[in-house]
């Protein structure tokens, strides 16, 4: 089973990417919900028993757009062939402390943005070696 925050990691990194997206959710019928899910704030700032019935409805939006099970991805996203969280592993992780978002260093061309945080810059996070 994929937490809330693992489900928000993953709809932060696909609108991050494909920025129609946005309309897609809204033109499927859950604009309010997405509304409400970016205004939350930091964490805790998204209800721990309201997030998921948004997230629900976001991927009800999403399946009617043919993007089935849209959130809920694996469950389980292995780190990049060769890469590993070792000391002095540079990455990005969410500002807010809401998501498990993370962006290897290498795979950035600049610093990424947390598309539902406001596009606010990701945190840089170094392994302490």
């Amino acid at each position: 089973m994929t937490t809330t925050r693992g489900r928000l990691g993953t709809l932060c990194s696909e609108l991050s990417r494909w920025h129609s997206l946005d309309g897609i959710i809204r033109a499927n019928g859950a604009g309010q919900e997405l509304d409400e899910l970016l205004a939350a704030g930091p964490a805790p700032g998204l209800d721990p028993d309201r997030g998921p019935l948004l997230l629900d409805a976001i991927d009800e939006a999403c399946k009617r757009a043919g993007l089935d099970g849209f959130s809920r991805g694996a469950g389980y996203r292995p780190l990049p062939p060769g890469a590993a969280l070792v000391a002095g592993t540079d990455s990005w992780v969410c500002p807010l402390g809401r998501c498990d978002r993370v962006v290897l260093a290498e795979e950035a061309t600049a610093v990424p943005a947390c598309a539902v945080g406001g596009n606010a810059a990701l945190r840089r996070f170094l392994v302490d070696p």
